[in-house]
């Protein structure tokens, strides 16, 4: 039905959410405030889960949504993830890559291999920071195992 549609388009925006909450958080320490995604990091990573998910249909189910769910399903955060994802999907449609290495790109200021290049790099600092965090939180953990065996 529209309305589970829509709530599934809700739990992936929550889970998005949650991963970049975590992910902003991973190296502070408690005493600092949360820091939460703004809609900058949200709608990328929307658009690249769409892109490594490549759902079927979903056009379709978004027409669904629209046509068929009551007006008062799309408030609030159910309509803001709504929103999200149609904007993510008209990204998506919009872009044009061209259609050869030499073919320059209708809706990019950059070229077709400059856009690939950068989502490149972007990836790898991506998982630098990552791997980055990760070290630092498993240095955290020995030294508390440390002052444990310490204490005790």
């Amino acid at each position: 039905s529209p309305f589970e549609k829509l709530q599934r388009i809700l739990s992936l925006y929550r889970g998005i959410n949650a991963a970049l909450t975590k992910a902003l958080n991973r190296a502070q320490s408690e005493s600092t405030p949360k820091k939460l995604p703004s809609a900058d990091d949200v709608l990328p990573t929307i658009i690249l889960t769409v892109l490594a998910a490549r759902p079927r249909r979903l056009h379709y189910n978004l027409q669904l949504i629209e046509d068929f769910c009551p007006p008062e399903y799309l408030r609030g955060e159910a309509g803001y993830a709504y929103t999200n994802l149609y904007g993510a999907i008209q990204f998506i449609s919009g872009v044009d890559l061209g259609n050869s290495a030499n073919q320059a790109p209708d809706s990019l200021t950059i070229s077709a291999e400059e856009f690939q290049q950068g989502l490149s790099r972007c990836r790898a600092a991506t998982q630098e920071r990552l791997n980055a965090s990760e070290q630092a939180t498993a240095s955290k953990e020995q030294k508390q195992l440390a002052d444990t065996k310490i204490a005790q």
